[in-house]
């Protein structure tokens, strides 16, 4: 710029200028390299320092873990150290008990070797004192002799007396345990007979009452299908007379569901309940029309859901057209009825007691079978919703079932008492058994300890033995010691058996 503007005055010529912006622009690469090169050399110097800083990093962290490993190896050398002088305490102390110990046993050995000195002292004595006594002995075997014969005569009058007294108290013991065993178990085994005969005549009859309900169940189950028939044709005639009353037709569907329940052999109150109330979540009452009960305190629960109005409509129109609408108005009203049931959500109100679904009552068969022809997954549809679509003859069956089983049931219940009464006889004849095994223990108690005494009186070491020396030093004796026999005790128990009568 300075070149163009010297020129501009005047001043520079062309080749002049030129020559001039060469230097110029000569200069500014120069400059421009040393800033270059300058900053190259001041990143290396940063680069350099940079890895200085990272060694001296690097090396104090290098140290720090020496002088942290150098402080952990003296405070181990200072744990080391005190354990060594703990160490050394501990066997000083018990050095210093050793010597304690020594000392102790210095001083019993030399208590011994008094008390042995006053042993042998004592000995000396002992032989004086013997030789003393023997004398006195041979002084009293003198006495002894005047005493042998009142002495023989009070041991044989002792010997009888007690043979006497011993063979009298077994006898006794004998009979009187005979008399009140032989009582004991005729008192305790009648009951036993008794309840053994009863208990077979009522296992007879359980037995025969199943057989007959087996038997009468096919004929029932046969019965099933006529009954369901008559009665649908029959609700049928009485349903289109009802048709435009709903309160009307409610009583009347569920008296047809009484009807069932009556047929089928069940009991009100006792196998199944009506009317029977509950609360939701949100307070709101429900009233099932029936809840039966099952054995194990299980529910089942069923209720009359029907519209005639548009099935009658349909039953009665002689236009095609009109009847198809009409029917899938009934098949609408039957969904909607499903859903209402599905919706109270009965199994969830008897405490988890039901089986998890209800049972939609349809009194009127062949309503029934038409919405089931329209469409073929209704009854799969209300089944996913926990609702079992039946009608006379599907329910019918049902409940014929279920009263076989609560007969079955009550058998097995009838069966388990009777079980439980064999039960309590058997544990009682335990129970005499135990009381019978007791009185035999007593009973070889008493023969021990019999036999202990003679064993005593006439044993080896016994009182005869030692006695029948001083009949040695007599010569005034005419009488025998008598033998006193040992009683048996290894009693062989016989095993009572309980063998039935012929039936």
């Amino acid at each position: 710029m300075e070149t163009i503007w010297l020129q501009a005055q005047g001043w520079l010529s062309q080749p002049e200028s030129l020559l001039v912006a060469l230097v110029f622009f000569i200069v500014l690469l120069f400059v421009l390299y040393w800033r270059v090169y300058s900053l190259s050399r001041i990143r290396t110097e940063l680069e350099v320092l940079r890895v200085q800083r990272d060694d001296a990093r690097l090396e104090a962290d290098t140290t720090k873990a020496i002088v942290a490993e150098k402080e952990i190896a003296l405070a181990e050398l200072d744990q080391i150290k005190d354990d060594i002088e703990k160490r050394y305490e501990r066997l000083q102390t018990t050095v210093e008990m050793q010597y304690q110990q020594l000392n102790k046993q210095e001083d019993e050995l030399s208590d011994i070797r008094e008390k042995n000195d006053l042993l042998t002292n004592a000995n000396f004595s002992l032989e004086k004192e013997k030789l003393a006594l023997k004398l006195e002995i041979e002084q009293k075997i003198a006495s002894l002799q005047l005493l042998q014969t009142q002495f023989e005569e009070a041991k044989t009058q002792l010997s009888s007396e007690f043979q006497n007294l011993a063979n009298r108290m077994m006898e006794e013991k004998s009979q009187r345990f005979i008399a009140q065993n032989q009582t004991n178990l005729q008192y305790l085994l009648q009951p036993f007979k008794e309840q053994l005969t009863h208990f077979e005549k009522r296992v007879n009859e359980v037995h025969a009452q199943s057989i007959q309900g087996q038997s009468v169940l096919k004929t029932q189950i046969d019965q099933v299908m006529n009954m369901g028939v008559q009665m649908s044709e029959d609700a049928q005639k009485l349903a289109l007379a009802l048709k435009g009353n709903k309160k009307v037709l409610g009583n009347w569907g569920e008296t047809q569901l009484a009807l069932v329940l009556e047929r089928a052999g069940l009991q009100k109150n006792t196998h199944y309940l009506t009317q029977y109330s509950f609360k939701d979540e949100k307070g709101e009452k429900l009233i099932p029309d029936v809840i039966v009960l099952l054995p194990e305190e299980k529910q089942i629960i069923i209720d009359s859901k029907m519209s005639l109005n548009a099935y009658q409509q349909a039953v009665t129109e002689v236009n095609p057209e009109k009847v198809q609408e009409h029917l899938k108005q009934f098949l609408k009203d039957t969904k909607r009825h499903v859903d209402d049931l599905a919706s109270k959500d009965y199994s969830a109100l008897t405490d988890k007691q039901s089986l998890g679904f209800v049972f939609m009552f349809m009194p009127l068969e062949s309503a029934y079978i038409e919405v089931l022809r329209q469409d073929e997954a209704l009854f799969q549809y209300a089944y996913a919703k926990g609702v079992i679509m039946v009608s006379h003859t599907t329910l019918l069956p049902m409940l014929k079932t279920i009263a076989n089983i609560w007969l079955v049931a009550n058998s097995n219940q009838q069966a388990i008492a009777l079980g439980d009464k064999a039960r309590d006889v058997y544990q009682q004849t335990v129970i005499i058994a135990e009381h019978l095994q007791k009185l035999g223990q007593s009973l070889t108690s008493v023969s021990k300890t019999y036999n202990q005494l003679v064993t005593s009186f006439g044993g080896q070491q016994g009182l005869v033995n030692k006695v029948e020396k001083f009949k040695v030093l007599s010569t005034k004796t005419s009488k025998e010691m008598p033998d006193v026999e040992l009683v048996p005790t290894d009693y062989s128990q016989e095993k009572l058996q309980i063998v039935p009568e012929n039936r």
